[in-house]
């Protein structure tokens, strides 16, 4: 019905069109009020504008096309208001229909004011809304970027129903719908596994909200809403009470009492659970502490007291207390007397959790952390290096350099003996003042003096030589002028042997000044200096006297110059000085880089210490040697915290060592 009425609308302008062409000026006016009595005014229009074409000066045609496009505006600007109407809440698409038609009414009747107020209300509107839509749009993003999934809902229905398929808001609301209806399920599947009904119910009404279709998402909203009652959580609490799940009944219990804070029978039920557990786990503590299994017993006493804090007061719990205290104090000086310091401080840790204020025990405690310290800190003793014939203090300064740099160097787990210590030590046990050892002795002095490693070595190659090859250079050197008749006057003069007062005053000029040159000598040329240092060394472990570590460092250093000296004052020659370091200086620059090498070389070792013990203790795991574990892992915390710092490997260990307890 509709396209045959626009067929018979089509078929009228192309009939009008053809009129239009055919009649005279007088017939176009005559048709165009005709179509005006019957309010075709955009038809008559045209008639109109054909007549004025042929007869310009008709002014009741002009007044006529006025009218008509007064009129034509009038009907647009009531179907735009009438589109408003019909559209109170109108989206970005339905304010561009809006406008076009405001455009033609403006278009006909220009100076309407209605037309041009509406046009611009119209056009603020949309604009408000662009401008919402463009801050909206990346709050989108963010959302989805931070898997906020309902915000980032909210905003894309906001800018849909602002302006429907703006970029990617399909695609994003596709996405958003998709994974965020995943994550909140799965949620809420995990509140379910903690029955957390509440939280559980939240998190599936967002699925919904998402997805209305979400599969078993309504069902489990529907349980979730049906379990989050006082009455479900007091059953459960019930259940465990009698099955002796102490925790599980408090909880239950507990939460069975957030929904009715004022139900005293509820509160009184909480109340005897607490005291039952709490005397039930006082009972055990008992009985473990009676098996001397000490882990076991501090744990329940720790629980009872957190069931029931009033508990500390009663005697029964005081005199415990003692008993399970003194245990643990003697099972650690157990451990102390055979240096196994580590198992001594798991005790007192458990002994300072029930016991903090027991007499004693913080310095025994910090002696304790003092020697594991002194345990795991690996001695570093340098000895001076023997020296090459032709400079007898290259061993000693080679030492001394290496010495520096592993004490600024080395961790917090290291500790160099320092070079007048190690004379003190050397000296004590009569061995000399060279400084030089074999073997054996340095076996000796190790075992006997507490260190972990010597770095031994000898010192190949230490020398610098310079090589100068000067030239001796020549320059011509103006030092002087004689004065002399200039050729032109020579010439002149041959001209004039006796020429008048007037041929004098025009004669050129009769003398200039000739320099003299004298060649003068200076030095010029290339100086270098060579540096040469080779030295082998080794790290010898002084418990089994294995050579852990052998290297050698070498290395060659070149310095050279060039030089222009003895230059006169005058020549145009630059003066370029002599600017080398002497054979000393690079001799000693080559030699900080070696030592330098040397020296990561060494500490390289010591990098991973933490490491080593830590795979230690798992091999004596392995071999259920459980005490010497457990120095091991104490080892491995006790050296990152010497070397400040943190990994994974101290909360490994301390796990470990909880886990090798449990039953003790």
């Amino acid at each position: 019905m509709k396209s045959s009425k626009r067929l018979c609308g089509l078929w009228s302008l192309v009939i009008l069109a053809g009129l239009w062409n055919c009649v005279p000026s007088q017939e176009s006016f005559k048709m165009g009020q005709d179509l005006g009595k019957q309010q075709r005014w955009e038809e008559a229009i045209a008639f109109y504008e054909k007549a004025l074409l042929e007869d310009p000066k008709n002014s009741d045609c002009q007044a006529a096309l006025t009218k008509a496009k007064q009129e034509a505006a009038k009907l647009h600007f009531q179907k735009a208001e009438s589109m408003l109407t019909q559209s109170p809440n109108p989206n970005v698409p339905d304010l561009d229909r809006v406008l076009k038609e405001i455009k033609i009414a403006h278009d006909y009747d220009p100076a309407n004011l209605a037309i041009a107020s509406l046009n611009e209300k119209v056009a603020q509107k949309r604009q408000a809304f662009i401008e919402e839509i463009k801050t909206l749009y990346p709050l989108s993003g963010t959302a989805m970027e931070n898997k906020d999934w309902l915000e980032a809902l909210g905003v894309l229905q906001r800018i849909t129903e602002r302006y429907p398929g703006y970029e990617e808001t399909g695609d994003r609301l596709v996405k958003v719908k998709a994974e965020g209806a995943k994550r909140y399920y799965q949620e809420g599947m995990d509140f379910v596994q903690k029955e957390e009904w509440p939280a559980a119910a939240q998190a599936f009404r967002k699925v919904l909200d998402l997805n209305p279709n979400y599969p078993d998402a309504r069902e489990w909203h529907q349980k979730a809403k049906a379990n989050d009652s006082a009455d479900y959580y007091l059953e459960k609490g019930q259940k465990a009470d009698q099955e002796k799940k102490w925790d599980q009944a408090i909880v239950y219990i507990a939460k069975a009492l957030d929904y009715d804070s004022n139900n005293e029978n509820t509160a009184r039920l909480l109340e005897a659970v607490k005291i039952k557990a709490s005397q039930e786990c006082f009972n055990e503590a008992i009985k473990f502490a009676g098996e001397d299994k000490l882990n076991k017993a501090v744990y329940k006493l720790q629980k009872a007291v957190e069931y029931d804090p009033y508990f500390k007061d009663s005697p029964f719990y005081k005199t415990a207390l003692g008993s399970i205290g003194e245990k643990l104090s003697k099972r650690a000086e157990s451990f102390a007397a055979e240096e196994k310091y580590g198992n001594a401080l798991v005790w007192l840790n458990k002994l300072q959790e029930i016991e903090p204020e027991r007499v004693q025990l913080f310095q025994t405690m910090t002696t304790l952390n003092d020697q594991i310290s002194r345990r795991i800190k690996k001695s570093i003793a340098v000895f001076d290096f023997s020296s090459p014939s032709y400079n007898p203090d290259a061993g000693k300064i080679v030492a001394n350099k290496l010495i520096t740099f592993l004490y600024q160097k080395a961790s917090g787990d290291l500790r160099i003996i320092e070079r007048e210590n190690l004379q003190s030590i050397l000296k004590e046990l009569q061995l000399g003042q060279t400084g030089l050892i074999d073997m054996q002795t340095a076996q000796q002095v190790g075992k006997m003096k507490g260190i972990d490693i010597f770095i031994l070595g000898d010192v190949l190659h230490f020398k610098s030589s310079t090589k100068d090859n000067p030239s001796q250079k020549t320059v011509m050197l103006k030092v002087g002028a004689n004065r002399v008749k200039t050729q032109n006057f020579l010439e002149w003069e041959a001209k004039h042997p006796n020429p008048t007062r007037e041929e004098l005053k025009a004669a050129p000029s009769a003398y200039e000044e000739q320099p003299v040159y004298e060649r003068i000598s200076y030095t010029s040329g290339m100086k270098k200096i060579f540096s040469f240092l080779e030295i082998s060394y080794k790290m010898i472990n002084t418990l089994t006297g294995e050579n852990t570590f052998s290297n050698t460092a070498s290395g060659k250093k070149e310095e050279e110059d060039s030089y222009n000296d003895g230059i006169p004052p005058g020549a145009e020659i630059a003066y370029d000085p002599l600017e080398l370091p002497d054979e000393i200086e690079v001799l000693n620059a080559l030699t900080n880089e070696k030592v330098s090498e040397m020296g990561l070389s060494v500490l390289k070792h010591f990098e991973s210490l933490q490491v080593l013990y830590f795979n230690e203790a798992e091999q004596l795991v392995k071999r259920r040697k459980f005490e010497e574990a457990i120095e091991k892992y104490t080892d491995a915390c006790y050296d990152e915290k010497l070397k400040r710092i943190s990994s994974p490997i101290s909360e490994k260990s301390a796990q470990n060592i909880q886990q090798l307890i449990t039953e003790w």
